[in-house]
């Protein structure tokens, strides 16, 4: 799947996501200026982690960027129920965004014990060494979006691996 970010334009347009499957199929949606970021380190963490139930496997799947917020009228609910690894990949989302901003330590070993103290048991494939390679594609990925030009785009590719097939 290709997923392209395009940046706010002069004119006024917001920021933008669009995902083109392989099955030829799309999604699309515009941004508030909160979600281009957290969309990246969501990135980060599912190609580090190769988390394909998560956020981005969900799309590639077919659901819609609208689907994570439809609620259900008679409940009140969200409609559709995440998948274990999804809620694993945004509950970590939230805690990396605090590290981004200062709240708690970037430092991968400090925050592995922050991690550690909040889940029991901690996922296996978190580790210190997880959090400092997530960290730092999450630095990378953040700078590409914002070297971008008002209207430019930056694409990547999920599952990662496409990379590897000359697809970037």
């Amino acid at each position: 799947m290709r997923i392209r970010w395009t940046k706010a334009d002069r004119s006024g347009k917001p920021d933008a996501l669009a995902c083109f499957r392989d099955d030829g199929t799309t999604t699309y949606t515009r941004l508030s200026p909160f979600f281009p970021l957290h969309d990246l380190l969501h990135y980060a963490v599912e190609t580090t982690l190769d988390y394909r139930t998560a956020f981005w496997g969900l799309i590639e799947q077919g659901w819609d960027l609208g689907s994570f917020a439809e609620k259900n009228p008679e409940t009140g609910r969200l409609a559709r129920e995440l998948p274990a690894q999804a809620l694993l990949a945004e509950n970590l989302v939230g805690f990396l965004q605090l590290a981004a901003t200062g709240s708690v330590s970037s430092d991968p070993d400090d925050l592995y014990h922050f991690l550690s103290a909040q889940w029991d048991p901690i996922p296996n494939e978190i580790s210190p060494g997880s959090l400092a390679i997530i960290h730092s594609r999450f630095a990378e990925l953040m700078q590409r979006w914002q070297r971008l030009s008002p209207g430019g785009a930056m694409e990547l590719y999920f599952p990662a691996s496409l990379r590897a097939r000359g697809e970037d």
